[in-house]
């Protein structure tokens, strides 16, 4: 399954960089840059939406087996997610503590100039 959402990834990604070329053209102009690409991403999706249909979604069944739905309570739904919370906190700490550092001891020169392309 995954390489078949690496599939759907690479082909939208694609059509979204072979749309993109005329993409500030369509924005002034007021047209649909994207189109092209949403187009493509259903095209591909369709025959995985159709897979999961006929195997009756299998695959989502069996990742909400494995979570445990059916033994969580209220409370899980606040202590799991501030849990997570509270340790990414805990790892980024030292990278923006660094980082904190780093733009302290390099200064910056920000010029406000603002270039239109006409």
């Amino acid at each position: 399954m995954a390489y078949y959402f690496c599939l759907d990834f690479k082909s939208s990604t694609a059509a979204l960089i072979a749309s993109s070329a005329n993409t500030e053209q369509c924005i002034l102009t007021g047209g649909s840059a994207n189109s092209s690409t949403i187009e493509v991403f259903l095209i591909v999706l369709v025959p995985h939406l159709i897979w999961l249909n006929n195997n009756e979604f299998i695959t989502i069944t069996y990742g909400l087996a494995r979570t445990g739905l059916e033994q969580s309570g209220l409370i899980d739904h606040i202590k799991f997610p501030l849990i997570f919370l509270i340790k990414q906190i805990g790892i980024l700490i030292p990278f923006l503590i660094l980082v904190w550092l780093l733009v302290k001891k390099i200064k910056f020169k920000i010029k406000k100039e603002i270039y239109y392309k006409v």
